[in-house]
């Protein structure tokens, strides 16, 4: 019997120890002094590109919009390879700033991507790059009118393993009768 109570007071020893070395880990994380260094940007070598054929396209033209992602630094990246609209958040936005809705093909399209089971590290070597493309006004509501689109992508680093977000120039695209 006492065997059993020493045994449960140890338990509840090293789990508090454990949940008070992981609060002061917490902290420290959300520390103004070291939100930088958690926090840091990625090398600028390290680059999310997007781009499309024509800037200038009437309503039934399909925009094609082509992203890459390429690896200048001296250490290999990776990425997760799922569903490219679950890898890549698009975002498209009017003259006014407002995003553009899914057409109804897109919204089945970005909820499917959600349910992708698949999950694959791939290595990006240094000097490697990968591309993808997306007709964009088949996901997206695209009346006539002035665009800007932009892609984001997480990638993991080789150095300290740290995940990153990177951003995308920013592709402008008129729409026109």
């Amino acid at each position: 019997m006492i065997n059993i109570w020493i045994c449960r007071f140890a338990l509840t020893v090293i789990t508090l120890g454990v949940i008070a070395a992981l609060s002061v880990n917490l902290d420290r994380a959300h520390s103004p002094s070291l939100t930088g260094i958690v926090a840091a940007s990625p090398p600028e070598a390290l680059l999310l590109t997007a781009n499309v054929d024509q800037v200038f396209v009437s309503q039934n033209e399909t925009i094609q919009l082509k992203v890459s992602l390429r690896n200048n630094t001296k250490k290999t990246v990776y990425v997760t390879e799922s569903n490219p609209l679950a890898d890549y958040k698009i975002e498209v936005r009017n003259q006014d700033g407002t995003l553009a809705p899914p057409t109804k093909e897109g919204q089945k399209q970005l909820s499917f991507s959600l349910w992708s089971t698949r999950r694959l590290s791939v290595a990006i070597e240094p000097g490697q790059e990968m591309n993808q493309a997306f007709e964009i006004n088949k996901i997206y509501a695209m009346p006539t009118g002035m665009y800007k689109i932009t892609v984001r992508r997480k990638v993991t680093t080789e150095f300290c393993k740290q995940t990153v977000e990177l951003t995308s120039n920013v592709v402008r695209v008129r729409v026109t009768d």
